[in-house]
């Protein structure tokens, strides 16, 4: 398992990492800072995500800045997601 990353025993995609960056962002981010706080990706694959999220309402953008939507019926999966490893001091 890696422990750095632990949600991607269950997301092992790009997707994981955003998800996971965005849930504990205390605030929408730029692209740039989700890239940086994910620590992996390319811009390319991070906008891909973003896109897409967007596209299912999962994730919220407003002039290029980028927040979950914590009103999704799939937005507590991501804090349990991003939850992973925090109780071990992990995350």
């Amino acid at each position: 398992m890696d422990l750095a990353r632990p949600h991607t025993a269950l997301c092992p995609t790009y997707d994981g990492d955003v998800l996971v960056v965005l849930e504990r962002a205390e605030g929408p981010l730029s692209q740039a800072e989700i890239l940086r706080r994910a620590g992996i990706g390319s811009p390319r694959g991070v906008n891909y995500v973003l896109q897409r999220m967007v596209g299912h309402g999962l994730v919220l953008e407003d002039r290029g800045r980028y927040a979950l939507n914590r009103n999704h019926p799939a937005a507590r999966a991501v804090a349990e997601l991003a939850a992973i490893g925090e109780e071990r001091g992990e995350g």
